[in-house]
């Protein structure tokens, strides 16, 4: 767990308060820029399963909404599946470690149930990974 705080640590250096959206301008000013695309991905912990989309995605992590809550910190693996721009070639895959960095409940207005919006940080990912990542979110431009 010690790795996990590390890793949470110098991510919260990289996204700070100082690199987050001006409150009053609505110009961000984030190191890793994300995209805002719905791509769908695996959560797995020890206890179960979940597919899930991205709301969005950037090289150290990533959003979505789910409909069971994951406590804060809780270690994931994650499952990405990239689509490939070229369709003769076949879809990229991205493994990687996650801790859950920010959960909110929030209600479904479109289907009227409790649900949660969570972060969660890439804590343990392989450069070769958070290259597919790099390419792909260059490839499908800045949110």
């Amino acid at each position: 767990m010690k790795t996990v705080g590390f890793h949470f640590a110098i991510w919260l250096s990289q996204v700070g308060v100082s690199n987050m959206e001006h409150r009053n301008t609505g110009i961000e000013n984030r190191k890793y820029p994300r995209i805002k695309k719905r791509l769908q991905f695996k959560i797995r912990t020890d206890d179960f399963v979940v597919v899930t989309e991205s709301i969005n995605l950037s090289c150290i992590g990533v959003s979505c909404q789910i409909k069971d809550k994951i406590p804060f910190m809780t270690r994931l693996k994650i499952v990405l599946r990239l689509p490939c721009s070229d369709e003769k070639k076949e879809d990229i895959c991205v493994e990687c470690y996650g801790v859950v960095v920010r959960v909110e409940k929030v209600l479904s207005k479109s289907r009227g149930i409790t649900e949660y919006h969570i972060a969660i940080f890439f804590s343990e990912i392989e450069e070769e990974e958070r290259e597919k990542l790099s390419d792909y979110i260059q490839e499908n431009g800045n949110m």
